[in-house]
């Protein structure tokens, strides 16, 4: 039942197409979903146990058919359904109720940041199963104290070594096996020398990273073959600027609002405060007292750290948080199903039924967007029109990740070369194949191609497309513009080409309007600049020619384009100049 359940939460949310959206929790997604498919290495800190074996396994599943943008994904709903049996399994055995442990998981589930990392392609769902499996092999019995401290420690390793983040479950799980270490008091130092030995074996999958960069793999991360670029990779220098103990008490405040507001979307105010309430439930039943104290230190420990140490939303750090409040509520469906009357067990269910229900309510159009944003998609369609060996700037990112996979994984942009913000645009700018979309000038506008590169002309290449290449001067000494009306299947494309002469024309904006038969404004694609507002005509060159395109939708009453200049006057009035018209029927 547990596992139908799971699967009725997950697959018809688990993601399909290339990642689109730039929320917290997907920022990464689209990385993972071509490291996945070929082999390469992800951001720091790397993940390499995690790259291993999710290439092993989205290996597999492409073998089998799978398409390789949903195997990335299928790869994380195999290890949250590994932690979800695991964690119902420990909770069955710690409250002797394996129903209500049931309940409590799958209730859990539905949380966002559970619900959501198990149907990306992304690290926190192995963590999650991580993170429980250490939980479960301090608290469950074992028949060798020794034993059970050298696996914690294996364990260990392989966990930090995924993620640091796991390192705040050690005063839990120091807490739990406190009595495996004092029977282990003659010979301590020993135990913990092996102890660390074991944990730091750990770390040997950081030799992936080293290994396929050394191979010259298509997608590498940083610089992993050289050593201070693999201890770059592994201390995570890259999020030095979210660390950082709070600097004045609205710093510290932020923090907590940060966190707080996380945890009231992922549970509600209510089911958090019931978590808590039943976390003290268990806290006060000898029965449960280890566990309830394991739980709510590797839960606080990690609430500490959020709110004291980092400055961002980290989802390893909000599971911990999210695992105690669980357990809180399974303390109190133990508590409420031990009371003799029957309306309180039905009672129960109830409040059960319900909560799920909100949760379900509350998430899933959430995640539903999330996995479907379009913007990866509509990335990759931008792209497609271009030339061979055009060579494409994107800022790493969503869009980035998005072409890379279209590149890399299923071939769509196999003729195009993928460049990120960093890279040397000499070569392709002199052969004038550099090529951007559009939007990039908000973060990285003509003043900072101009800096790279020099004297450089921006011109439209493709819709939402420019061109970045040297200047095209002529000899003409006079401002024109020359238009011609091309029909698409859904768009008339307006296609401008300005052209100045020795003088250069104020800044002016631009209207292209549609027209029906009786001269009135159907349709407009009005600009502040030529260029999509890259080209203002004090950018421009002497003598220097630039190509402008504006879309005007198809309609069957259109007759014309009018196009021209426009400004405002002192006196507030705006007024036209360099007016032209052109015929815009399409047979």
């Amino acid at each position: 039942m547990l596992v139908g359940l799971f699967l009725l939460a997950t697959l018809p949310l688990l993601q399909r197409i290339p990642n689109g959206s730039d929320h917290y929790y997907m920022i990464d997604v689209g990385e993972t979903q071509v490291v996945l498919n070929n082999w390469g290495t992800l951001h720091a800190t790397g993940y390499p146990l995690y790259t291993v074996l999710g290439n092993l396994l989205t290996d597999a599943l492409t073998a089998l058919g799978t398409p390789a943008g949903v195997a990335p994904a299928w790869v994380s709903w195999g290890w949250g359904i590994l932690a979800t049996v695991m964690l119902w399994r420990l909770w069955a055995h710690l409250s002797g109720r394996a129903w209500l442990a049931m309940l409590a998981v799958v209730a859990l589930v539905f949380t966002r940041t559970v619900w959501i990392h198990m149907v990306i392609a992304e690290i926190y769902s192995f963590g999650w199963l991580l993170l429980i499996a250490l939980l479960g092999l301090a608290l469950l019995p074992h028949d060798s104290p020794a034993r059970r401290i050298d696996a914690l420690a294996s364990l260990g390793g392989i966990a930090v070594g995924h993620h640091r983040a796991l390192l705040m479950v050690a005063p839990a799980l120091l807490f739990a096996t406190q009595a495996d270490l004092i029977a282990q008091k003659r010979r301590i130092a020993w135990v913990l020398l092996k102890a660390l030995g074991l944990g730091v074996l750990g770390l040997l999958p950081y030799l992936y990273l080293v290994g396929r960069a050394r191979m010259g793999a298509d997608w590498v991360y940083g610089e992993p073959s050289t050593w201070q670029g693999l201890w770059d990779q592994f201390i995570g220098t890259e999020a030095n600027r979210f660390i950082g103990l709070p600097t004045s008490w609205e710093h510290f405040t932020r923090n907590l609002t940060l966190v707080h507001n996380v945890l009231l979307t992922d549970v509600h105010p209510i089911g958090l405060a019931l978590g808590l309430i039943g976390w003290g439930v268990g806290i006060l039943r000898v029965p449960f007292r280890r566990a309830s104290w394991t739980f709510g230190i590797s839960g606080g420990v990690a609430y500490a750290f959020h709110v004291l140490v980092y400055q961002d939303v980290l989802s390893a750090l909000i599971l911990p948080i999210l695992l105690l409040i669980g357990w809180g509520w399974l303390m109190l469906l133990v508590a409420g199903w031990e009371a003799p009357q029957r309306w309180k067990r039905a009672l129960i269910v109830s409040v059960w039924v319900a909560g799920v229900s909100a949760l379900g309510g509350r998430h899933a159009l959430f995640i539903h967007e999330q996995v479907n944003h379009p913007r990866g998609l509509e990335t990759i369609d931008s792209l497609r029109s271009l030339p061979s060996g055009a060579s494409v700037m994107l800022p790493w990112g969503v869009r980035y990740f998005a072409a890379g996979f279209a590149r890399d994984i299923t071939g769509e942009l196999a003729h195009i070369n993928l460049l990120d913000h960093k890279a040397d645009y000499r070569h392709a700018f002199e052969e004038g194949t550099l090529y951007t979309p559009e939007y990039t000038r908000h973060l990285y506008p003509l003043s900072w191609w101009q800096a790279q590169l020099g004297a450089v002309a921006v011109e439209v290449a493709l819709p939402s497309v420019v061109r970045i290449s040297p200047p095209v001067l002529t000899s003409s000494d006079t401002f024109t513009s020359q238009a011609q009306v091309m029909c698409a299947p859904q768009h008339l494309n307006v296609w401008i080409t300005w052209q100045v002469g020795q003088s250069i024309p104020p800044d002016r904006s631009v209207f292209v309007h549609l027209l029906g038969a009786d001269g009135a404004v159907l349709a407009q694609d009005d600009r502040f600049a030529p260029v999509y507002g890259w080209r203002p005509f004090s950018t421009f060159t002497p003598f220097e020619q630039v190509r402008d395109l504006y879309q005007l939708p198809r309609l069957p009453l259109a007759q014309s384009v009018r196009f021209g200049l426009y400004f405002q006057d002192n006196q507030g009035q705006f007024v036209n100049e360099h007016v032209h018209t052109l015929d815009a029927v399409c047979s």
